[in-house]
Protein backbone atom coordinates (compact mmCIF):
# COMPACT_ATOMS: atom_id res chain seq x y z
CA UNK A 1 0.00 0.00 0.00
CA UNK A 2 2.70 2.89 0.72
CA UNK A 3 4.22 1.85 -2.69
CA UNK A 4 1.03 2.31 -4.52
CA UNK A 5 1.19 5.79 -2.31
CA UNK A 6 4.51 6.43 -3.20
CA UNK A 7 3.59 5.45 -6.71
CA UNK A 8 0.64 8.14 -6.76
CA UNK A 9 2.52 10.59 -5.54
CA UNK A 10 5.57 10.38 -7.58
CA UNK A 11 3.15 10.22 -11.12
CA UNK A 12 1.49 13.55 -9.83
CA UNK A 13 4.90 15.42 -9.66
CA UNK A 14 5.85 14.27 -12.62
CA UNK A 15 2.64 15.49 -14.69
CA UNK A 16 3.31 18.69 -12.50
CA UNK A 17 6.35 19.21 -13.70
CA UNK A 18 5.50 18.21 -17.57
CA UNK A 19 2.83 20.74 -17.18
CA UNK A 20 5.65 23.33 -16.17
CA UNK A 21 7.71 22.00 -19.58
CA UNK A 22 4.49 22.22 -22.04
CA UNK A 23 4.05 26.26 -19.97
CA UNK A 24 7.45 27.04 -20.22
CA UNK A 25 7.44 26.92 -24.13
CA UNK A 26 4.12 28.73 -24.38
CA UNK A 27 4.67 31.55 -22.03
CA UNK A 28 7.96 33.73 -21.35
CA UNK A 29 8.55 34.59 -18.09
CA UNK A 30 9.95 37.83 -19.26
CA UNK A 31 6.35 39.04 -19.48
CA UNK A 32 5.79 38.70 -15.84
CA UNK A 33 8.85 39.77 -14.54
CA UNK A 34 10.93 42.91 -15.50
CA UNK A 35 14.64 42.04 -14.91
CA UNK A 36 15.89 45.29 -16.47
CA UNK A 37 17.57 46.79 -12.60
CA UNK A 38 19.74 43.82 -12.89
CA UNK A 39 19.90 41.92 -16.66
CA UNK A 40 23.04 39.81 -15.10
CA UNK A 41 20.24 37.93 -12.79
CA UNK A 42 18.79 34.41 -14.11
CA UNK A 43 15.54 32.89 -13.06
CA UNK A 44 16.94 29.53 -12.15
CA UNK A 45 14.16 26.86 -11.50
CA UNK A 46 15.75 23.49 -10.37
CA UNK A 47 13.58 19.93 -10.69
CA UNK A 48 14.55 17.45 -8.08
CA UNK A 49 13.71 13.76 -8.69
CA UNK A 50 13.03 12.63 -5.51
CA UNK A 51 13.45 8.96 -3.93
CA UNK A 52 15.19 6.91 -7.35
CA UNK A 53 14.68 3.72 -5.60
CA UNK A 54 12.29 0.21 -5.95
CA UNK A 55 9.71 1.51 -7.72
CA UNK A 56 11.58 3.61 -10.31
CA UNK A 57 11.84 2.82 -13.86
CA UNK A 58 8.46 3.19 -14.81
CA UNK A 59 6.97 3.77 -18.22
CA UNK A 60 5.62 7.74 -17.34
CA UNK A 61 9.14 7.94 -15.43
CA UNK A 62 11.03 7.01 -18.45
CA UNK A 63 9.27 8.96 -20.65
CA UNK A 64 9.70 11.99 -18.43
CA UNK A 65 13.54 11.35 -18.82
CA UNK A 66 13.03 11.76 -22.53
CA UNK A 67 11.11 15.25 -22.25
CA UNK A 68 13.58 16.78 -20.05
CA UNK A 69 16.29 15.25 -21.94
CA UNK A 70 14.64 16.79 -25.42
CA UNK A 71 14.13 20.03 -23.67
CA UNK A 72 17.76 19.93 -22.41
CA UNK A 73 16.48 20.36 -19.13
CA UNK A 74 18.65 19.12 -15.96
CA UNK A 75 17.19 17.57 -13.15
CA UNK A 76 18.80 16.73 -9.62
CA UNK A 77 18.05 12.92 -8.81
CA UNK A 78 17.98 11.79 -5.50
CA UNK A 79 19.04 8.56 -4.76
CA UNK A 80 18.21 6.31 -2.01
CA UNK A 81 21.16 3.89 -3.04
CA UNK A 82 20.38 0.49 -0.27
CA UNK A 83 16.98 0.63 -0.93
CA UNK A 84 17.24 -1.66 -3.49
CA UNK A 85 20.08 -2.40 -5.32
CA UNK A 86 20.00 0.17 -8.42
CA UNK A 87 22.40 -1.98 -10.59
CA UNK A 88 19.47 -4.44 -11.22
CA UNK A 89 17.43 -0.91 -12.86
CA UNK A 90 19.23 -1.29 -16.12
CA UNK A 91 17.59 0.76 -17.79
CA UNK A 92 17.03 3.64 -15.58
CA UNK A 93 21.00 3.54 -14.79
CA UNK A 94 21.21 3.79 -18.50
CA UNK A 95 19.47 6.71 -18.56
CA UNK A 96 21.07 8.31 -15.44
CA UNK A 97 24.42 7.66 -16.94
CA UNK A 98 23.66 9.67 -20.05
CA UNK A 99 21.83 12.65 -18.57
CA UNK A 100 25.19 12.60 -16.38
CA UNK A 101 27.71 12.48 -19.80
CA UNK A 102 24.95 15.26 -21.22
CA UNK A 103 25.30 17.48 -18.54
CA UNK A 104 21.86 17.07 -17.58
CA UNK A 105 21.70 15.44 -14.36
CA UNK A 106 23.17 16.03 -10.45
CA UNK A 107 23.41 13.13 -8.30
CA UNK A 108 22.38 13.87 -4.52
CA UNK A 109 22.23 11.04 -1.74
CA UNK A 110 18.56 11.31 -0.31
CA UNK A 111 19.72 8.87 2.69
CA UNK A 112 20.89 5.60 2.90
CA UNK A 113 18.14 2.94 3.18
CA UNK A 114 14.77 5.22 3.83
CA UNK A 115 14.52 3.08 6.95
CA UNK A 116 11.29 3.32 8.71
CA UNK A 117 12.47 5.03 11.92
CA UNK A 118 9.54 6.39 13.54
CA UNK A 119 10.45 10.27 13.92
CA UNK A 120 13.49 10.02 14.01
CA UNK A 121 15.90 10.30 10.46
CA UNK A 122 18.20 7.94 9.51
CA UNK A 123 21.23 9.81 11.03
CA UNK A 124 19.76 11.56 13.52
CA UNK A 125 21.13 10.12 16.93
CA UNK A 126 24.09 7.71 15.31
CA UNK A 127 28.04 8.33 15.87
CA UNK A 128 29.37 10.74 13.42
CA UNK A 129 32.16 8.09 12.50
CA UNK A 130 28.76 5.55 11.65
CA UNK A 131 27.13 8.90 9.52
CA UNK A 132 30.25 9.03 7.87
CA UNK A 133 30.47 5.75 6.53
CA UNK A 134 26.79 5.46 5.38
CA UNK A 135 27.80 8.67 3.49
CA UNK A 136 30.56 7.20 1.75
CA UNK A 137 29.13 3.62 1.20
CA UNK A 138 25.84 5.53 -0.54
CA UNK A 139 28.19 8.02 -2.82
CA UNK A 140 30.45 5.14 -4.28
Amino acid sequence: MLKRKYLIINIAIFLSLLIIILFSRLFSLSHYFKLQANPEKKLIVVFRNDDIQNFSGSKLELKLFRIFKENNISQTYALVPFEINLLEKRELMKILKEHLKLGLAEIALHGYAHQDLGKRTEFLGRPLAEQFKKIKVGKS
